[in-house]
């Protein structure tokens, strides 16, 4: 075989495995963020123990102000 032959095979070579291991080191950094739904229930979740505890503390203060009166 031709020296330019086996240096491109060797260049190709090397570029695929970098472009493997590019998108394997994506692939992880993406596997640890929470994706737009986790993000989305997580939100919906808080919101409803805000209003949970809302709630909660309207029925307190109607409490306290029944027994003032």
């Amino acid at each position: 075989m031709n020296i330019k032959t086996l240096a491109l095979i060797l260049i190709v070579l090397l570029l695929v495995v970098g472009l493997f291991k590019f998108l394997g080191a994506k692939r992880d950094e993406h596997a640890n963020s929470p994706t737009y739904i986790e993000k989305s229930v997580n939100a919906l979740k808080r919101v409803e123990a805000i209003q949970e505890e809302r709630a909660k503390t309207i029925l307190e203060q109607e409490r306290e102000l029944e027994s003032w009166e």
